[in-house]
């Protein structure tokens, strides 16, 4: 674990948003207290590290693959708040949860350029989140509606791109 005095400054601009968003609502609901912001910040920047350990180098020039997960990880700030701003519970969920499968799924930092992954599904910066959900709307609609699938077809369209 890092410092435990850790500055919300060292983290980027949409997660110092993210941070002093899930910290206001915390407090609305009575879930943390006034020194939660640090502690938010503290389970961000070492969720960062944990994962980082499994991320492989990608040369690409796709912008959001050339450091660090660039959203905000709402699911890290929702196990926070579920454990009442307790950092170490916190932490300790994150480290055995990465361990199932469904954490690929719920978790999407998780599997920012991870080595997990074959390199060319890393390589088109998609997560498998979008692509298996469009995969699995484009089955259904095959079975449950093939004229609105073949009409998608002969447009030259998929129905994931609409």
């Amino acid at each position: 674990a890092m410092d435990a005095d850790v500055k919300k400054e060292n983290l980027s601009s949409v997660q110092q948003l993210g941070v002093e968003m899930t910290v206001r609502y915390g407090k609305y609901l009575n879930l943390l207290k006034e020194d939660a912001e640090n502690g938010l910040c503290f389970v961000l920047m070492n969720c960062e590290e944990f994962l980082k350990q499994q991320q492989r180098t990608v040369m690409s020039s796709l912008c959001c693959l050339q450091e660090h997960y660039a959203g905000y990880d709402w699911f890290a700030s929702s196990i926070f708040l579920i454990m009442s701003g307790d950092r170490e519970r916190t932490l300790t969920f994150l480290q055995q949860f990465s361990c199932l499968l469904v954490s690929a799924f719920l978790w999407l930092p998780r599997l920012h350029l991870s080595m997990h992954l074959p390199v060319t599904t890393v390589e088109y910066g998609i997560h498998p989140v979008y692509f298996c959900s469009a995969h699995h709307v484009e089955m259904l609609l095959k079975a449950e509606l093939p004229l609105v699938c073949s009409a998608f077809h002969m447009s030259g369209f998929t129905p994931s791109q609409v």
